[in-house]
């Protein structure tokens, strides 16, 4: 029943159309499929940034984010709210492989820069004394790895075959990262010197915290906007049945 529900949403209220010419096909007996398909992304990339009306895609520059954990400890606690994630459709596709048997996408991705900007609220210790402070920050990380793994189905409607992407994961690799945070009216610059200092200090902890909750949300974003494409052309479409 749920899955027939899921059905019934993604696919009503939507005309079928023939698949556009900026959307590469790739024939799946084509032997240098995998290539075919990484040419398909990498000239999708710039449409993606800017999202795609006519295929209910929305804007991928910049993804926003409600909220999102930084650090929480005993010497430091952060938190990240109006979150935007910026330089997401600017990447770099090292390796792929389609797998049409097996229903599966294996990819590995490196993104030059990616830039955080966000609201914090950042708790933390200095000389012993607890000191809280609100405002705007910066995060950039540099020479984003990612490991993806995508799992679809084909599915009948009407008569025809879709393909619908169940699940992905996301394994981030986030090396380092600088940051500012700029506190509101009312704090001193000790203050700001301070909880930017506690930041720095705590990198590879705050990496640790934050690379579970940006794989998880990328992973359902990124599923979102490739079956809001998908559902739009027929399995057949995608992928005809010719090199």
């Amino acid at each position: 029943m749920m899955l027939r529900f899921v059905l019934f949403t993604l696919f009503a209220g939507y005309a079928l159309a023939a698949v556009p010419s900026y959307m590469k096909v790739c024939g799946r007996r084509n032997p240098k499929m995998d290539e075919c398909v990484v040419n398909s992304a990498e000239s999708l990339k710039e449409m993606l940034g800017k999202g795609i009306k006519e295929l209910d895609v929305p804007p991928l520059e910049p993804l926003l984010l409600a909220i999102i954990k930084l650090a929480d400890d005993n010497s430091l606690r952060a938190i990240a709210t109006n979150v935007k994630l910026y330089n997401l459709s600017n990447f770099k596709c090292n390796f792929l492989h389609v797998d049409l048997e097996k229903h599966t996408i294996d990819m590995q991705l490196t993104f030059p820069q990616i830039k955080l900007e966000a609201e914090y609220n950042v708790t933390t210790r200095i000389v012993n004394v607890p000191i809280n402070g609100i405002g705007p920050m910066k995060i950039i990380t540099d020479a984003v790895g990612a490991k993806v793994n995508m799992k679809f189905r084909l599915v009948q409607h009407k008569g025809a075959e879709y393909l619908i992407f169940s699940s992905m994961t996301t394994n981030l690799d986030i090396k380092d990262y600088t940051s500012h945070f700029t506190p509101r009216e009312g704090p001193d610059g000790a203050l700001a010197e301070g909880i930017n200092a506690a930041l720095q200090d705590n990198r590879q902890e705050i990496i640790a915290t934050i690379k579970p909750n940006l794989e998880q949300v990328i992973s359902e974003r990124v599923l979102q906007l490739a079956n809001r494409i998908c559902k739009h052309f027929t399995f057949d479409e995608l992928f005809p049945d010719r090199e």
